[in-house]
């Protein structure tokens, strides 16, 4: 940050505003428009409420078979073990 000083004239108006700032560092107004535009249809696109909804509920259902899936693991392996244990019961008689 420390160069920047040095890269810059000391007259430097800090009042100017962010835009004028980056276009005083060599970028063109065109480019500087662009780069907003883009970044305002990224933050509607990915901060829609239909989005959000969407993100939640996918998330929601991972979760879900997350949840599922080690669930029968445990059935199935608790029915394992009351197999085994009826086999092991009938050896003994």
């Amino acid at each position: 940050m420390l160069p920047l000083i040095f890269i810059f004239p000391i007259s430097f108006n800090l009042s100017k505003s962010y835009s004028s700032f980056i276009m005083s560092t060599s970028f063109s107004s065109t480019a500087l428009s662009n780069l907003s535009a883009i970044s305002l249809k990224l933050f509607a696109i990915f901060f829609n409420p239909f989005f959000i909804f969407l993100f939640v509920l996918a998330s929601f259902i991972a979760i879900n078979r997350s949840i599922s899936a080690h669930l029968s693991k445990i059935v199935l392996l608790k029915s394992q073990i009351f197999v085994i244990n009826k086999l092991s019961l009938l050896n003994s008689l």
